[in-house]
């Protein structure tokens, strides 16, 4: 029977893992399999390589109107792990760090 699970691959069933554990000093890092907004925005950064910080505010107030979300630009700032950010102010130029390619590279994984 494939679709009986153990523990451990039900518990792991809806996340991704986007570093591996090396050490106990060191754990894995897993982020949840769906979530639709960080999708979409890395999705974008990954499409276009670098996008300036008016681009991405631009893109998150249409993707709210598209989907129905009440994102901010802070959604950017809380997840900044997934980020790069070069230059100051309205001339920052936003770029995925490694976690946001693993990330990407991740989901369209699974989406196929």
């Amino acid at each position: 029977m494939s679709h009986v699970y153990s523990f451990e691959e039900f518990l792991a069933e809806g996340k991704m893992t986007v570093k591996r554990k090396y050490t106990d000093s060191y754990p894995a890092m897993t982020v949840g399999d769906l979530a639709p907004v960080r999708e979409k925005i890395i999705s974008f950064i990954a499409e276009k390589g670098q996008v300036t910080v008016n681009e991405l505010k631009e893109f998150i107030s249409l993707m709210n109107e598209e989907i129905g979300t009440k994102t901010t630009y802070d959604w950017v700032r809380k997840n900044g792990t997934y980020f790069n950010r070069k230059g100051l102010g309205e001339k920052q130029v936003i770029t995925l760090s490694a976690v946001g390619k693993k990330v990407h590279t991740a989901y369209k994984k699974n989406e196929v």
